[in-house]
């Protein structure tokens, strides 16, 4: 298992770590981010990352695992981007 002090990552787990932490653990922090247009000089995935960064840094404090982020978008809203 990780060290106390740093974020427990889902996907970095083995089958056998899991069937040990679900032992003690009965959550999960799943991140959701946004893919979405912010301007010519970002890329899509921004909040995606940001979610992901605030993820780990709980996870690190609390012990709580980190799934992988789920990425969504539908930002019609935001203008005529392509």
């Amino acid at each position: 298992m990780p060290e106390k002090g740093k974020p427990i990552l889902w996907e970095e787990l083995s089958w056998k770590d899991i069937e040990n932490l679900i032992k003690t653990m009965d959550m999960v922090i799943v991140p959701v981010g946004a893919c979405e247009q912010h301007g010519p000089h970002l890329p899509l995935v921004v909040d995606t990352i940001d979610c992901y960064e605030v993820a780990k840094r709980v996870s690190a404090r609390t012990g709580v695992p980190v799934v992988p982020t789920l990425m969504y978008g539908c930002s019609q809203s935001h203008g005529k981007f392509p």
